[in-house]
This record gives structure tokens, sequence and C-alpha cells, in this order.
């Protein structure tokens, strides 16, 4: 959830495509397991995250290996 919280801080101001509340609620019920779409915009979400963080949060929580 580390990496979430992250997009929110990051990627999610400059590029308002979600409400926050909705896929927290869903993550936390574990929707991405059944719902491929819900799935697709975790990974989406994730794979924007990791290309947009902050070189030096990448070294930190150790992503740069």
């Amino acid at each position: 959830m580390l990496i979430i919280a992250l997009f929110f801080d990051f990627v999610y101001p400059s590029s308002l495509y979600v409400h926050r509340p909705s896929p927290m609620t869903d993550l936390h019920a574990r929707t991405e397991e059944c719902d491929p779409l819900f799935f697709a915009l975790v990974m989406s979400t994730l794979a924007s995250t990791s290309v947009q963080l902050p070189r030096s949060y990448r070294s930190y929580l150790s992503l740069d290996d």
C-alpha cells in the first residue's frame, strides 16, 4: 500500500483521473482479485507511480536496484 500512498502524494495532484476514496475502498475490499478492470487500474497506477516517482524516493525505497 506504500506505493499507492506515494501515488496520491506525487502523481495524483497532477493527474486527477481517479476519485481517491473509491479505489481505496475497493483496495481494502480486495476487489482487484475478482474485477479485471479494477486490477488493470491498480496495475497501471502502480506502473505510473514507479515511473513518475522522484528518484530520491526510489532510492530510499530500494526500487533502484
